[in-house]
Order: structure tokens, then C-alpha cells, then sequence
């Protein structure tokens, strides 16, 4: 999640999106209607592979640019409630950094949107909550990995495998509902497991009592969230279509 201070962009940047894409894009792209009126979705990418199912566009805008639900403005209401299922192949490099090749998914993704949903945006910024992930005064708790990402979630449990900083910040984010910027310094991915009260309260009603997030990331990770206000970007939907099935 970016917390970015810089003057908002206020043109439409669906070409810069497609000059970015055009050395890092998919080579073939499937997307094809679900209408299983199944609730569940699933993404997953592996050697070259990219595969979500059961996935809104909603959904996949928010995971090509990395914000929260409430930062996207001006969505018609089909985006929250049509799924499709969406297969995409690339070349993969094994010698790609683990931040390099996570941009250029991002790329990937916002090339798709562009290509196959018609999407165009601009941005603008508005003042809101906010919070900064610090390593703690006594330092990280985290054990240094492999860059073999896989996290297993459900309300107030996180184990991951090969996560960034900028993924975890990512992850808090959906769960604070409020944009998180890395500013750990903490290059690499790393293990680790997070409990928490899931109400984000740490009142110990939970059986064992857990505690709060913020606790918890501090306690069990050596982190801290800093709460800050700062001026976040939204997105602005200037135009999305329906796909054509493929």
C-alpha cells in the first residue's frame, strides 16, 4: 500500500499503464464469465501462471493496484457482483528479484484490466487515516526465507511463508480497512506467524484471549503501527467495460 505525498496525477493513465505493460505483459489471456453463484474465489500463480477463479472486477483492481476497497470512486455496481475466471500466461525469469517480479505482476494485472475491461483512470488524493509499519525499538522478530510465498488466513490468524514487508503492510491494510505503508526498511521475505483478536479489539473474549492486532504485530513480529493522517490516493474510474469472453 503507497502512502504517496506527491501531487495527485488528475489525467487519465490508461496509455502510460499500456506503455509500462508493454515489455511486461501476459502472452495469453483467458477470461471467461463464472456464473456458479459460488461466494468463494481463489488466485493463484506459479511458474508462469497466473489462474483466478471466481473473481470480481473489483477484485482484481484492487489486487493490480494495490489499494483498499474504499479507495475506488466512481464503479458501476456490476464490478462488486459479476465474477469471472481469469488465466493468464507469461515468461517467467528465475532471476527476477522477488520486488521486481511483484511489480511487474501489478504491471501484468493493470495491462489486462486496460486491454480486456476498457479500464481508464485518473487519480486524486483525500485526507484520511492511516497507519506506518516500523520495526520495533528492540527489532524484528521475523526469520529471513526462501522467496516461496504461500499464507494460510482465517479472522485473527496469518501464517505466511516468503512474505515481503510491502505484502504484510498489504494484508494489515484489508484488515485495519485503513492504507498501511511499509517503512521497515526490511528488504528480503520472510516466516512468520500472526494471532490476534480478530475484533481488533484485544478485549479477551476470545478462548484463549488473544490480543489486539496492534499488539500482536508488535509482540509476536517486532513491528509497530505508527497512526498517522496523510493525504491517500484514490482511484477514479473514468471507464470500465464488460469483457468479451474468451
Amino acid at each position: 500500500m503507497r502512502i504517496l505525498l506527491a501531487i495527485a496525477f488528475l489525467c487519465p493513465e490508461y496509455q502510460l499503464i499500456a506503455r509500462q505493460a508493454a515489455a511486461v505483459e501476459f502472452e495469453v489471456v483467458s477470461v471467461k464469465p463464472n456464473k456458479s453463484n459460488y461466494d468463494g474465489m481463489s488466485i493463484d500463480g506459479n511458474k508462469g501462471m497466473w489462474r483466478a477463479t471466481n473473481i470480481t472486477p473489483k477484485s482484481l483492481i484492487i489486487n493490480a493496484y494495490e489499494i483498499l476497497p474504499d479507495q475506488i470512486v466512481g464503479a458501476p455496481a456490476w464490478i462488486d457482483s459479476e465474477h469471472f475466471d481469469i488465466e493468464g500466461k507469461y515468461q517467467e525469469d528465475p532471476a527476477t528479484s522477488p520486488g521486481e517480479s511483484s511489480r511487474q505482476h501489478h504491471l501484468r494485472l493493470q495491462g489486462l484490466l486496460a486491454d480486456r475491461f476498457q479500464f481508464q483512470i485518473h487519480r486524486e488524493k483525500k485526507e484520511s487515516q492511516a497507519y506506518i509499519l516500523v520495526v520495533s525499538k528492540k527489532g524484528h522478530k521475523l526469520t529471513v526465507s526462501e522467496p516461496k510465498s504461500w499464507m494460510t488466513a482465517r479472522p485473527g490468524h496469518m501464517e505466511c511463508r516468503g512474505m515481503t514487508m510491502e505484502s504484510l503492510a498489504r494484508n494489515l491494510a484489508s484488515r485495519l480497512r485503513h492504507p498501511v505503508a511499509n517503512q521497515t526498511g526490511l528488504e528480503g521475505t520472510f516466516d512468520f506467524t500472526l494471532d490476534y483478536d480478530a475484533d481488533q479489539t484485544g478485549s479477551g473474549a476470545t478462548d484463549p484471549p488473544k490480543p489486539s492486532i496492534f499488539t500482536a504485530v508488535q509482540e509476536q513480529l517486532g513491528l509497530k503501527l505508527e497512526s498517522t493522517k496523510a493525504p491517500i490516493e484514490m482511484l477514479i474510474i473514468d471507464r470500465i467495460e464488460r469483457p468479451v469472453a474468451n
